[in-house]
């Protein structure tokens, strides 16, 4: 049903006859009752086995195919608290060369568009974000982009702070080295910050999540 709902918006993006076609009007509702059953089923599932993760990335998925839908948005604030929160939601405090989203394929071939979140970094990429306090644990991917060199050796640091205590976690990334997950402890924490080093850098940072 979600891939039926992109094909349809898809054809009628600058077509004004298509988009007010009564046929059209009524395949697209179809389509989107449709999935809003079965998101609901879905989840449902998810929550009573405790997947919050993968209930966020549902919920995720389903507010990019439907924004603003009522049932959606009903079933996010009643989870609110529970799924992990993910970093392209945030708005950073400042930032460089930060951008979500485009081209996502690693050294190794594999393409990461389709994460829920990814992001291509270079040697000038870096941002610092605001948080709450109530997070427990960030986690995320890291992998070296396509047109890394083979000699290049770059860094991703990744540091969390809280009063005068700092933790960070510092991530090698080469064109040899698959996509490694990365996951430390941030509660209490209220700034966090991402910073690349290494000349010729390439990497791609995808499923960032902060986890309660």
């Amino acid at each position: 049903y979600a891939a039926a709902i992109r094909v349809l918006e898809q054809a009628s993006e600058g077509n004004r006859e298509l988009a007010s076609d009564e046929t059209y009007g009524k395949k697209l509702k179809y389509y989107k009752e449709k999935y809003e059953t079965q998101f609901l089923k879905d989840l449902n599932e998810l929550v009573s086995s405790g997947d919050y993760i993968a209930a966020g990335e549902l919920i995720t998925e389903a507010s990019e195919i439907m924004p603003y839908n009522e049932t959606v948005e009903e079933e996010k604030a009643k989870l609110q608290g529970k799924i992990p929160e993910y970093l392209n939601t945030f708005d950073p405090v400042t930032s460089s060369d930060w951008k979500f989203g485009g081209d996502a394929e690693d050294s190794f071939g594999v393409d990461h568009s389709d994460e829920l979140n990814h992001i291509r970094l270079s040697a000038t990429s870096k941002a610092e974000y605001e948080l709450s306090g109530k997070y427990e644990t960030i986690s995320l991917y890291v992998a070296a982009g396509k047109g890394i060199d083979k000699s290049v050796k770059c860094k991703l640091k990744i540091t969390a702070a809280v009063g005068g205590e700092y933790r960070y976690r510092e991530c090698e990334v080469n064109a040899s080295k698959a996509a490694e997950k990365i996951s430390f402890n941030i509660s209490g924490c209220t700034s966090l910050s991402f910073e690349v080093t290494g000349e010729g850098a390439d990497i791609i940072m995808y499923s960032v999540r902060l986890e309660y």
